[in-house]
């Protein structure tokens, strides 16, 4: 589905020597083409497992409006080409361990480690942070059953990452509702929230 930036400002490296520029004031907010992937196993009835995988690419052509410092490179104002990747690969131990007749309660250990490349290229200047991150996330989630044939669902997951800062921090949710058609089949609608 359709991804948006809300904001993303950069500073690489993170000190006097880089200028702090807002990345969506550059290149925009969107939308761009994003997927997500989530394999499951069941391991009980109360217990599973998931994996996730969940691409995110923009390459777009930036306008900056002043001098910019990054990564060592220095960009003069005017446009530049600017590439943000991340992608998210995430494991995630879900136990469910409230049962009702209209609530189900879930409690998650995830594993998230992620990738980040941040490039700028202008003719003759080409600059580029790679960075492998990992944040262990505790998760909640829940879901409210209204009527037989409806379900409203939210998650939501968030830690920093310590004293480490390569381990980063990460926060999320999402809130969807939908309709319970054929057996084992659902159609839902909702919306993804993501800060890191």
């Amino acid at each position: 589905g359709p991804a948006w930036q809300s904001y993303n400002d950069v500073q690489i490296p993170n000190n006097d020597t880089a200028t702090r520029f807002s990345l969506s004031d550059a290149v925009g907010k969107g939308p761009w083409a994003a997927g997500r992937v989530y394999p499951t196993w069941h391991l009980s009835e109360a217990s599973d497992l998931r994996a996730l995988y969940a691409p995110l690419t923009i390459n777009e052509p930036g306008e900056l409006a002043g001098p910019v410092s990054f990564a060592g490179g220095d960009f003069a104002a005017g446009t530049a080409l600017a590439t943000f990747k991340f992608n998210s690969y995430r494991l995630t131990y879900r136990h469910r361990f409230h049962e009702g007749e209209r609530w189900s309660w879930w409690g998650r250990h995830r594993e998230d480690p992620a990738m980040r490349a941040s490039p700028w290229n202008r003719t003759g200047v080409t600059a580029a942070k790679d960075d492998l991150g990992y944040v262990p996330l505790l998760h909640i989630s829940g879901e409210w059953r209204p009527a037989a044939a409806w379900r409203v669902t939210f998650d939501a997951d968030a830690l920093a990452g310590g004293p480490d800062r390569r381990r980063g921090r990460g926060a999320g949710a999402l809130a969807r509702s939908g309709g319970v058609g054929a057996p084992g089949r659902r159609l839902p609608a909702g919306r993804r929230r993501r800060r890191r």
